[in-house]
């Protein structure tokens, strides 16, 4: 269905699209301008654009993969894998169930981990702020770096210490199976 309102890009081309998959297998979704709106979808998602921001709620999806050049990417309640890569724009990824490997080169990455989720987890940016929340233990390892920007993790790891990240310009944070820890910045136990 196209966007209510009609949404344009600035050279008045282009059209977002909402996708309401209620109780379908997999969904793929491919555009070269546009947003994309994917709610319900219970297959494997798989959703490109060029040019827009690209929003996934899909409660039983298995896996997905969202890529887009210039555009912000937001995923909500995934049971497995997320695959996120954007060149310009922010990255946010809440109560996914899987592994995560979120990269942008100029943008944000916001994480909030489902509790007890065996990662892995890959958080990269060149240029912004990287942002990890784990609700319960750190059972896998966790990855997360920036160039420019600050970095920050919150939560346990998997021997029961709290462990709180920080750090800012060149900030790179690498946490392994067992709860080991190093990063080039800020660490604080």
């Amino acid at each position: 269905e196209q966007w209510p309102g009609g949404r344009r890009n600035d050279e008045g081309e282009g059209v977002g699209y909402v996708l309401r998959l209620p109780e379908i297998g997999g969904v793929t979704v491919l555009t070269d301008f546009g947003d994309i709106d994917i709610v319900g979808a219970t297959g494997t998602i798989h959703a490109e654009s060029d040019f827009g921001d690209i929003k996934v709620n899909a409660h039983d999806a298995p896996s997905i993969v969202v890529l887009t050049d210039q555009g912000d990417i937001d995923v909500f309640h995934i049971a497995g894998p997320a695959t996120l890569e954007t060149d310009f724009g922010d990255i946010r990824a809440e109560h996914v169930a899987g592994a995560i490997e979120a990269r942008s080169d100029h943008g944000d990455i916001d994480l909030l981990l489902t509790p007890d989720n065996p990662g892995p987890f890959i958080a990269i940016t060149e240029f912004g702020d990287v942002s990890v929340l784990a609700g319960r233990a750190l059972t896998g390892s966790l990855d997360m770096d920036t160039d420019f920007g600050d970095s920050r993790f919150v939560g346990l790891t998997d021997t029961g210490r709290m462990l709180r990240v920080g750090g800012n310009d060149e900030a790179s944070v690498r946490i392994g199976e067992g709860g080991h820890s190093r990063a080039r910045d800020v660490l604080r136990l």
